[in-house]
This record gives structure tokens, C-alpha cells and sequence, in this order.
């Protein structure tokens, strides 16, 4: 899991890449689905995360065609209990991809001004 308070899509217009931020409407944290890795690299142990994603929903699919997994808290306590590939794959099948973040769970704000370039 990767626990969050929002995250960004950039929408592109023409040239320009427009930045967008997805929170909860209450300011909460919450958590995506992830994995973590840990292997040898060249002798060296190095540590990887992914976030998965999935389809956008109906606030997301405006600015981008995919958007994070988001974890409902059962399913995050699972996620963190049963962390072998066939459960993943189970889940991910038959549940968070139909689920993940329903209408009304997400806001978007423009953060365009905020940044620095």
C-alpha cells in the first residue's frame, strides 16, 4: 500500500501540461494500492514501488485515461493480511478495479498557479 492525502495528473492541452490535484473532500489521507520490492541489483539491494493503476472514474477520465487504485479500509487491511500473488490477483479482478474511488469520494483543484516552475 501507498499511503496518500491526494495525488497529480497532468492533463495536456496542445503543448502545455496542466496540473490537477485529487483528494479526499475531507482532507484525509487514504491509501493505493502498491507493491514493494526488494532485489539485488549488481550486487546492490534495491528497494522499488509501483502504484496500480486502473481506469479512470467520472471526476478523473476529464484530465486522464487512468487513475490509482484507490484502497478502501477492508480492503486495505486485507491487502496488508494477504499479500500473495493469487490474492492480489483475485482482488484486483474481482473488486478494486470495480471500485475503486466511487463518485463523490474524490475533488479535483486546479494547482496550476501553485507551482513553480
Amino acid at each position: 500500500m501507498v499511503p496518500a492525502d491526494g495525488f497529480w495528473e497532468w492533463e495536456t492541452v496542445g503543448k502545455k501540461k496542466i496540473p490537477w490535484k485529487f483528494t479526499r473532500p475531507d482532507g484525509e489521507g487514504f491509501c493505493m494500492a502498491g507493491l514493494w520490492e526488494r532485489w539485488i541489483n549488481q550486487g546492490e539491494p534495491l528497494e522499488t514501488f509501483t502504484i496500480i493503476t486502473t481506469s479512470s472514474n467520472g471526476l478523473v477520465s476529464p484530465v486522464h485515461d487512468r487513475m490509482p487504485v484507490i484502497l478502501t479500509p477492508d480492503v486495505a487491511e486485507q491487502w496488508l493480511e494477504r499479500p500473495d500473488a493469487g490474492f492480489l490477483r483475485s482482488i484486483a479482478d474481482d473488486f478494486l478495479i470495480k471500485t475503486s474511488a466511487p463518485a463523490g469520494s474524490l475533488r479535483v483543484e486546479s494547482v496550476q498557479a501553485e507551482l513553480k516552475f
